[in-house]
């Protein structure tokens, strides 16, 4: 397998980077939104929904940047979400150690499940499910950034100002 270049790698690290950041922002939102959360209240279990959706986004694009360069994969099937995610769960030789650990895998499920659920135009969720996620998500955040974060430690250069 061919090595990725440096500007390739680059480029990963400043997506993960600029992601992490727009994530920590929805975990913010989303705290505050989440006490006004009720079954009753269907616009704000939508916005929560939305914002989690989001955060899924933000989080996919991450690991996809990392299973490109480093696996040279690419979405093929249906269930590619979850081939993803089972997929940098484990190393590979002389490229990356695992990027996710299985607790992040197992908090990332429910979050790709809302994801599936929003793709198909059914956004039908409720507040129990939501709270769940949302009592998570700081958890699955501190997770990611911890992960995505020690990756980009690993395959980032130091840039010459830091040598």
């Amino acid at each position: 397998m061919i090595a990725p270049s440096r500007e390739s790698l680059e480029r990963a690290c400043v997506v993960i980077e600029k992601n992490l950041v727009e994530m920590g922002i929805i975990v913010a939102y989303v705290s505050a939104y989440s006490p006004l959360a009720t079954d009753t209240d269907r616009r704000t279990l939508l916005y929560i929904s939305s914002c989690l959706y989001d955060f899924y986004l933000l989080v996919e694009e991450c690991l996809l940047q990392i299973a490109r360069i480093t696996d040279r994969w690419i979405p093929g099937s249906l269930d590619w979400h979850y081939r993803l995610i089972r997929l940098l769960r484990a190393p590979v030789p002389d490229q990356r150690p695992p990027v996710l650990s299985g607790r992040t895998v197992l908090l990332l499920e429910d979050y790709l499940v809302l994801y599936i659920n929003y793709h198909q135009h059914s956004p039908v969720i409720s507040s129990v499910k939501i709270e769940r996620m949302i009592s998570n998500l700081p958890v699955l955040h501190q997770h990611l950034e911890n992960e995505l974060l020690f990756l980009n430690k690993l395959v980032m250069p130091r840039k010459r100002s830091e040598a």
